[in-house]
């Protein structure tokens, strides 16, 4: 059975497109096959595109840690101790009128030692992410009413 996620996010953002976040995460069972994981992550990132424009890699950190935990209870690897994570990551990337391409880059490490290993867990994800600009006009029947543009939603596709 596939586990049930529960996420609430807050965030906050200030000036020079640096924005805080924070999200606590739960993941239930269903069927009872695991305890209830509960977690915080802590994320910083910066949209760097108006003081780089073309160079800009919109870079971030996020840290997660796993709350109300025991032995083999309230983790997601079933150890003894309560897991950290550290996750560094970029999205550099390209923009035109209607299509934007990101290559965005991570890097995972485990704050935790092991219990197979006794050291961090290190991996790296890369990817490609296309997006086009969807645009649609909204017109009213009304003579005295102009003809208003919606918000322009964005398509993506990511990889």
């Amino acid at each position: 059975m596939v586990p049930t996620e529960f996420d609430a996010t807050v965030g906050l953002g200030f000036g020079g497109g640096v924005s805080l976040g924070t999200t606590y995460r739960a993941y239930v069972s269903p069927n009872k096959m695991f305890s209830t994981v509960k977690e915080v992550a802590l994320k910083l990132a910066v949209d760097d595109t108006v003081h780089f424009r073309k160079r800009a890699v919109r870079p971030y950190a996020l840290v997660a840690f796993e709350l109300d935990t025991a032995p083999g209870r309230g983790q997601l690897d079933a150890g003894a101790k309560a897991g950290r994570y550290l996750e560094l990551g970029i999205a550099p990337g390209w923009a035109a009128n209607r299509v934007s391409v990101a290559v965005p880059v991570k890097v995972g490490l485990s704050l935790s030692k092991t219990t197979l290993l006794t050291t961090a867990i290190f991996w790296v994800s890369r990817g490609m992410s296309i997006s086009s600009r969807i645009s649609s006009a909204m017109t009213h029947s009304s003579p005295r009413a102009p003809a208003q543009a919606e918000p322009r939603p964005r398509a993506t596709i990511s990889r």
